[in-house]
């Protein structure tokens, strides 16, 4: 299928369409740098409203199934919920090759050893509460499947344009620290070095890293919109924290004027299970 006709099946035409097929664009670049094979058994750890799902149940065709888990409650998200998005994407032509299960701890699971062929996060790390919890989720994964894909942003900026996006990230990142049972769109914002001593610490061994696209990517304003109206600093965040806070806060709206947003570089990166 083309990106065009994946990005129908998720969303109605109009505005929103032209938005979700950049963001479908973005993501089947993902799955060219991992070259996942036809017929592939998946688990999608992170799925949240199934855009990736899409891609991924087109890439492995007929005989492939990918099984896309979230730990989020179904009636999570917006405009669509997580349970309203995925129940669409089941009613099309790629809904017999998805099963998802929400509210579904990796850490808890039913899973049989080897039950999957690949395991895959796609730009969801950074949800997750801590480094502890990333690191316990990949180490289960690695019983699940011989072979790790991931995707996610990169910290380490390229250009000015793409401070604000990083700046925005960090903002919620700080706030949601003070939040242990948060549900920030950012709660752990890793760097792809600390990612890499996450992998290596779970059993994981680095196979190939991708650089990828993003300069069509809708995700910088809207990181900083997120940062700007939602990342207040809860009661138990300290005075001086708060004080800090609120400079950021007033750096980014001032950058976010001045210099024209671009979202931060992300990268594909393939790992295979130490043995």
């Amino acid at each position: 299928m083309t990106a065009d006709q994946i990005a129908a099946l998720c969303t109605e035409p109009g505005k929103a369409r032209q938005i979700q097929l950049v963001q479908t664009e973005f993501r089947e670049q993902i799955c060219d740098a991992w070259g996942l094979p036809e017929g592939s058994r998946l688990l999608e750890v992170g799925c949240g409203q199934g855009d990736m799902t899409a891609v991924l149940a087109d890439r492995v065709g007929p005989d492939g199934h990918v099984t896309a888990v979230d730990r989020a409650d179904p009636s999570y998200g917006a405009p669509l919920t997580l349970q309203q998005a995925t129940d669409r994407l089941k009613q099309t032509v790629l809904g017999e090759r998805i099963n998802f299960r929400f509210q579904f701890d990796l850490l808890d699971n039913d899973f049989e050893d080897d039950s999957f062929e690949v395991v895959l996060l796609a730009h969801c790390s950074w949800y997750f509460a801590d480094r502890a919890q990333l690191t316990d989720t990949l180490r289960e994964a690695a019983r699940l499947a011989p072979r790790l894909a991931f995707s996610e942003w990169d910290l380490s900026i390229t250009h000015l344009e793409q401070a604000s996006h990083l700046l925005a990230a960090l903002i919620q990142g700080g706030v949601e620290a003070f939040r242990p049972d948060g549900a920030g769109n950012i709660r752990s914002p890793f760097a792809l070095h600390e990612f890499r001593e996450i992998i290596a610490a779970a059993g994981w061994k680095e196979t190939s890293l991708t650089g990828l696209d993003t300069t069509r990517l809708q995700d910088a304003r809207w990181e900083i919109d997120m940062a700007l109206s939602e990342a207040r600093p809860p009661p138990n965040m300290p005075k001086k924290l708060i004080d800090f806070l609120a400079v950021q806060r007033g750096v980014l709206e001032r950058l976010s004027h001045q210099v024209s947003p671009a979202p931060l570089p992300s990268y594909a990166m393939l790992a295979e299970r130490n043995r």
